[in-house]
């Protein structure tokens, strides 16, 4: 890796000026990934521009039912939170599976997200979710969907000098449950080998209200599995609807696939993670 420079930011607006001047600059977050992939020759940069001493890019709101997120908390937070815990479980269950304990520690939302990796484990639960992102820069700020932060295999929408500010979603109603899961490689640190987060609602005359279903590390992005969802929708929960949903879910990987070496195995492996994602939302049904 070839020498860097290095300067540190105390406010949003110094991140922010100092990220335009000294292009080609890149932010340091936790640097659980970017430290990696400099390393590796993958990420070439003349200044990293620190963001460990920005306080406001920092900690968990809830306002008005909406749930704001500063980019630079970290996964430990963010699992700890029970505001997260009790009603986006999802997110929590994927901050906790993330790395080890120091990297839970040290990794942030923010640079998860713009580190934009299809395995990543924040992005299924964000998906589902519907979160926003708040970006800016010093030319002003603006809103995305989460959707349309990622652009391929490590390829976000940021332009160079911008910045993710903040992730907020509005917390899903009281009736409803949300879950992850993943396969890794290991049990220890895992990388997803596939990853699925779900949120369903059921309504009073027993049916599924709301349905929304996230895969990772199937295709070059994270996605929603619209299909699979539509076969959930207005049903009532039981192990064929499972089932049939496990069905849309193997056309959905199959299609994303196509003749991958991975297909075979993801096409099966889909399968058990739904199940366990079911299991976990509501194990009185799959039982």
């Amino acid at each position: 890796m070839r020498e860097v420079g290095f300067v540190a930011a105390n406010t949003i607006g110094e991140a922010l000026k100092l990220l335009a001047d000294l292009q080609p600059a890149r932010l340091l977050a936790g640097g659980t990934d970017l430290v990696v992939q400099m390393r590796e020759g993958h990420r070439e940069t003349s200044t990293l521009v620190d963001l460990s001493r920005v306080s406001a890019l920092r900690g968990i709101e809830l306002q008005d039912g909406v749930l704001r997120i500063g980019s630079m908390t970290t996964f430990a937070q963010l699992m700890r939170d029970p505001r997260v815990a009790g009603q986006a479980s999802a997110l929590a269950i994927a901050s906790s599976q993330v790395g080890s304990v120091q990297i839970r520690n040290q990794g942030t939302l923010g640079g998860n997200l713009a580190n934009a990796s299809p395995a990543g484990d924040s992005m299924p639960p964000l998906f589902v979710l519907e979160a926003n992102v708040s970006i800016a820069s010093v030319r002003g700020t603006r809103q995305i969907k989460i959707a349309d932060l990622v652009q391929g295999v490590g390829k976000n929408t940021l332009a160079p000098d911008e910045l993710i500010t903040e992730i907020s979603f509005l917390l899903p109603n009281a009736g409803s449950r949300s879950a992850f899961v993943k396969l890794g490689r290991r049990k220890a640190m895992a990388i997803a080998r596939i990853s699925m987060a779900g949120l369903v609602q059921i309504n009073d005359e027993g049916l599924i209200e709301q349905a929304r279903l996230a895969l990772g590390a199937v295709g070059a992005t994270v996605f929603r599995a619209t299909q699979a969802e539509e076969v959930l929708r207005n049903r009532p929960l039981s192990s064929k609807v499972v089932n049939d949903c496990s069905k849309a879910l193997t056309e959905i990987v199959a299609q994303k696939l196509g003749s991958r070496a991975s297909a075979v195995y993801k096409r099966e492996a889909i399968r058990g993670v739904a199940a366990e994602l079911f299991f976990q939302l509501y194990p009185q049904i799959m039982s």
